[in-house]
């Protein structure tokens, strides 16, 4: 369970099982088609429990159960098979008695490619589920109202739906991908524009109904949290701006050491302090972002100092193109990081604890 080859293995395995039962079957069915663990069978209706029995008896681990047409009608899958008056099979559309024909609404905060996409699979999916020209044509009747009824345009849905058919276009080979938030009106300059330059755009959206909905873990103290970037203020009033892949709460009791001990070679904090007589303000510290990937929360390093110049850095870390800054500095006017700000200073080292050890607000050498 949960490892990726489980599904293979499985599939398998039930190949293997459903060769032997059907071929040691006393009564062999006209049809047999599966899907994962589903299956569709047609056979005599009096020798629909005897299968049954015998399929049951072959592993007991594995048990089927059985669900018979209903009114000339079974569901298989996405597929609803119906017997016509003559006793030929023909197929529609199934959809479950709990269904609404509620689809992503057209006026939603999502690219025309995910609109579209929508109207082409729902005609798709008829196309090819469908045998009779008359069932195709009142399914694709029944998707035009219910496309309207979500907003969709008439229009849009006629042009779509005309475009069903993908073109034969040449495929373009890109340098490189990359995946941006979607932003409407912004995205779709971007991405004409990098596609031009060799780049292949992929658009996804930060807010979903699970990011606020599910939280399956509690919390963790963003001070306990590893790979940040953080700012540290001095009684100057310049700033530090940090990273670490660790906690945030280890690497500012470094600093703090370092201070203590007058190693200056390891921490510019401890240099600027030792060379000015200026302390850092501890109970001011500040978490700025966070990221996993070491490089990222380097990059995001970087900006900040970018961001601050007013700052006791060495260097301004990673490399940044200086075309980007008007971009960056204007999205972090717009960034509310207030929440986090609060939520991420790193406690009040005012006679306080952290991890069992106590400071005092100002570090002075000994």
């Amino acid at each position: 369970m949960g490892s990726p080859v489980s599904a293979v293995i499985a599939n398998l395995y039930m190949e293997i099982f459903e060769e032997q039962a059907i071929e040691s079957a006393p009564c062999k069915p006209k049809i047999w088609k599966r899907y994962i663990d589903d299956t569709f069978t047609i056979l005599a209706q009096d020798r629909v429990d005897k299968f049954l029995q015998h399929l049951n008896s072959q592993q007991p681990s594995i048990r089927f159960t059985m669900e018979i047409e209903n009114n000339s009608k079974i569901a298989f899958l996405n597929t609803s098979v119906y017997r016509e008056p003559d006793g030929c099979p023909t197929t529609s559309v199934y959809r479950k008695p709990t269904h609404t024909d509620q689809y992503l609404t057209y006026d939603s905060h999502h690219p025309q490619s995910v609109k579209r996409g929508i109207v082409r699979c729902l005609y798709d999916r008829a196309k090819r589920l469908m045998i009779k020209p008359l069932v195709i044509a009142g399914e694709k009747k029944h998707l035009s109202s219910v496309l309207v009824s979500n907003g969709y345009p008439s229009s849009f849905v006629q042009i779509t739906k005309a475009q069903t058919t993908p073109r034969r276009e040449p495929i373009m080979e890109f340098k490189s991908t990359t995946v941006l938030p979607y932003v409407h009106g912004v995205l779709e300059s971007l991405h004409r524009c990098l596609e031009q330059q060799g780049i292949h755009t992929v658009f996804k959206s930060n807010t979903t109904l699970r990011s606020h909905l599910v939280q399956p873990k509690d919390t963790v103290n963003l001070a306990k949290q590893d790979g940040v970037a953080y700012r540290i203020p001095c009684e100057c009033s310049k700033v530090y701006i940090g990273e670490t892949g660790r906690s945030m709460q280890e690497r500012i009791k470094e600093h703090d050491r370092d201070i203590r001990l007058a190693r200056t070679q390891t921490s510019a904090v401890s240099e600027h302090t030792h060379e000015t007589g200026h302390y850092p303000i501890w109970n001011e510290v500040k978490f700025i972002d966070r990221d996993p990937h070491w490089y990222t929360h380097r990059v995001k390093e970087a900006v900040h100092i970018r961001l601050h110049p007013n700052n006791i850095n060495r260097d301004s870390g990673t490399e940044i193109p200086e075309a980007w800054m008007p971009t960056i500095k204007k999205h972090n006017k717009r960034r509310t990081v207030q929440q986090r700000t609060t939520e991420g200073t790193a406690t009040h080292w005012n006679n306080g604890t952290i991890g069992g050890s106590k400071c005092t607000n100002h570090s002075r050498p000994l």
